[in-house]
């Protein structure tokens, strides 16, 4: 059974059961159901059934069930089938002007306010006259009935179409919401891609001077006088360390592009504060994921802009990420203070947690040192947080970072120049 059959069968038992919440009109033969506001509904805001099969079947089971509790409460006896029997009249005609419906004229106005509505007053009136002819033969046409199956079905229409508005409202704003978590974890995503794009090319720095290094060392033995064989090789070095500088330089100049296109898409930079609610959440997913309660609190005195977000995301999130990764308890609090002081923005970030050993404390800005290790699967952490920080502190913002610790926990205090933020 393909998909479009089994979801169709699917609504249609659901449509049978929403068909047995009714009120009686006139007579207590003559009900109007929820089952046509079911089947509707599904139709504006559903895809992939198929809609005559669907009102097919829906008429059909109300039917035989109106029939089978008829039958059961003895009301009618025998006559059970003809009572009901107007009632699968009405489901009758109404999928055959449904079908005509959807046939001809929504796929033309679907895209229009109020235009695909206002066909199935006119639909479910008709329908409700004749079954109302099929009971009260020519008595149906009072203007009292005619007025009262008119008002039913402008009602029920309503209903459909408030329905309807609801969820296209609120689907609306599940997908605001989702954009604004996807543009949430592009940013993050982005100042990290930042983040080792910075390391790449301090690394290719180092790179520049270890092929010179080398280059010198070939020069130094051949006039020395050394063996051909040392010579070769210190040349060896150079030339392999200058196809490594190559390759390296074609991923850095990659990077490179890909986020100066990113950058020309969006010129626009963040506020302070709105930076910090972002990192709040990203982390917290963060601590979430690892059992741990994270309480963050910002106490920062001017929310400035800065168009260079990236890499001021990326400074507060390793911050963070220090304080959250060396907590050993299942809580931490981590406490954000800013203020402007004269052409600096002074800023401290401080936790709660247990705090750097005093041997590590002097080696915790160098690259590659680190205290995060996993005992399980051996795995020591890059040690490149810090040290990133750091640089991008110095060289980014022209500014400075300290460190202070004890068993209470840990402070960083750092400063940016006003004039590079």
């Amino acid at each position: 059974m393909n998909k479009k059959l089994s979801r169709t069968l699917l609504l249609s038992f659901i449509a049978i059961l929403a068909g047995q919440l009714n009120i009686s009109f006139y007579t207590s033969e003559f009900r109007i159901s929820l089952a046509i506001v079911f089947i509707l509904v599904v139709f504006f805001i559903m895809d992939s059934f198929y809609i005559s099969l669907l009102m097919f079947l829906s008429g059909l089971g109300v039917y035989l069930t109106r029939v089978l509790v008829a039958y059961t409460q003895r009301n009618y006896g025998g006559n059970s089938w003809e009572v009901a029997f107007p009632e699968l009249c009405f489901y009758t005609l109404f999928t055959l002007l449904i079908w005509i419906y959807n046939r001809w004229y929504y796929p033309q106005v679907k895209e229009r306010p109020l235009a695909p509505f206002l066909p199935l007053v006119v639909i479910d009136y008709s329908s409700n006259v004749l079954e109302l002819l099929l009971r009260f033969g020519r008595e149906s046409f009072t203007l009292e009935r005619q007025f009262g199956i008119f008002l039913i079905a402008f009602l029920r229409i309503f209903l459909i179409w408030l329905l309807v508005q609801l969820f296209v409202h609120y689907r609306s704003l599940l997908m605001r919401q989702e954009h604004e978590d996807r543009y949430k974890r592009l940013l993050i995503f982005i100042s990290r891609l930042n983040e080792e794009l910075v390391w790449l090319r301090k690394n290719t720095e180092m790179i520049e001077n270890t092929m010179s290094t080398s280059y010198l060392l070939y020069d130094h033995l051949r006039e020395q006088g050394f063996a051909k064989e040392y010579t070769e090789m210190a040349l060896d070095i150079s030339r392999d360390v200058h196809e490594i500088k190559k390759e390296y330089l074609l991923i850095l100049r990659g990077l490179e592009v890909v986020l100066e296109s990113e950058n020309n898409m969006d010129d626009e930079g963040m506020y302070l504060l709105d930076m910090l609610s972002l990192l709040r959440d990203s982390v917290g997913r963060i601590a979430d994921a690892g059992n741990t309660r994270m309480d963050v609190i910002v106490e920062c005195e001017e929310n400035f802009y800065t168009t260079k977000h990236y890499l001021l995301l990326s400074v507060f999130r390793n911050l963070m990420i220090n304080s959250l990764e060396a907590a050993k308890k299942k809580s931490v609090q981590i406490v954000i203070k800013g203020e402007r002081r004269g052409e600096y923005y002074w800023f401290k970030v401080s936790d709660n947690g247990n705090g750097i050993s005093e041997e590590a404390l002097p080696g915790i800005f160098l690259p590659g040192f680190s205290t995060k290790i996993n005992y399980e699967t051996g795995e020591v952490g890059r040690g490149l947080g810090l040290s990133l920080v750091s640089n991008m502190i110095n060289k980014d913002f022209g500014g400075v970072i300290e460190v202070e610790s004890s068993e209470r926990g840990t402070t960083f205090e750092f400063t940016l120049k006003t004039s590079e933020v």
